[in-house]
């Protein structure tokens, strides 16, 4: 099985467990909404027996990819979620970061398990047997953040990309992005002295950074308004390090929860 993105390898692998060999295209550390396949990868999709992307705009490259498939199977895994997908700022493409809400991450997993059955009949009691495990930790991992951004006071947040709508609509929260869906895109004067604005009249105190994308503009914004700077992490990948510390969705999305509540300041 061929995947494009961490969220898809890790389902993969929980569901899959032992059935499924999974291979996850963008390397460790890597920018994925950079990130572009080489001749190799392309044949190793047109030769998986199941290729795994998530969509939504995230993997602008596939539909071309995907022109010389045929034989293989193919799962977007946000097709099941249309009704579940929200804009981005203003006119724009549905925001693809699905799996930050454990609970469209589920829809995604069950996704999966449907895909892995089809392919391979024999082994659905094992698939279905692993996705209500995961099932569990993902609800037990909702009703943890629910609680812990239940008594707050703050509910806003500043991030440098927007990645955490859906987390924050879960939880009630407000995301206030420098720039929008794409992490390399630069936000405008305009839009950066509105958010000094925001920030000073919310008493925001932290501004947020992300993994594998440059801090340096969520740190000219904090010395700008006298914030700190956390970091959130997206999970559209993990680097080496945090793979070889045993990082994974739970753990990182944890240490998400940890930082949210420190800079909302929640009890």
């Amino acid at each position: 099985m061929i995947t494009t993105l961490y969220p898809l390898q890790f389902l993969a692998e929980k569901v899959g467990g032992e059935r499924v060999r999974v291979v996850n295209l963008t390397p460790p550390g890597a920018e994925p909404h950079d990130w572009q396949p080489g001749a190799r990868d392309i044949i190793s999709i047109l030769e998986a027996d199941l290729f795994t992307y998530n969509g939504s705009g995230f993997e602008p490259w596939v539909d071309r990819v995907l022109e010389e498939a045929h034989e293989n199977e193919i799962l977007n895994a946000t097709d099941a979620l249309r009704q579940d997908l929200s804009l981005g700022e203003g006119k724009g493409p549905a925001d693809p970061h699905v799996w930050l809400d454990p609970g469209l991450y589920l829809k995604q997993a069950v996704a999966v398990k449907h895909a892995l059955a089809a392919i391979d009949p024999e082994g659905d009691a094992q698939y279905s047997e692993n996705l209500a495990s995961l099932e569990r930790d993902l609800k037990a991992l909702e009703a943890e953040m629910e609680k812990g951004l239940s008594a707050c006071a703050l509910n806003v947040f500043v991030i440098n990309h927007a990645s955490f709508g859906y987390l924050a609509r879960r939880f009630g929260l407000e995301q206030l992005s420098i720039s929008g869906l794409s992490p390399e895109a630069e936000a405008s004067p305009a839009k950066l002295r509105g958010l000094v604005n925001q920030i000073e009249d919310s008493g925001i105190g932290y501004v947020f950074f992300e993994s594998l994308v440059s801090p340096r503009v969520a740190e000219t914004l904090a010395n700008e308004v006298g914030a700190q700077t956390l970091e959130l992490n997206p999970l559209a990948g993990l680097t080496s390090e945090d793979q070889d510390a045993g990082e994974d969705y739970f753990s990182v999305m944890r240490s998400n929860l940890d930082n949210l509540k420190k800079a909302l300041q929640c009890r």
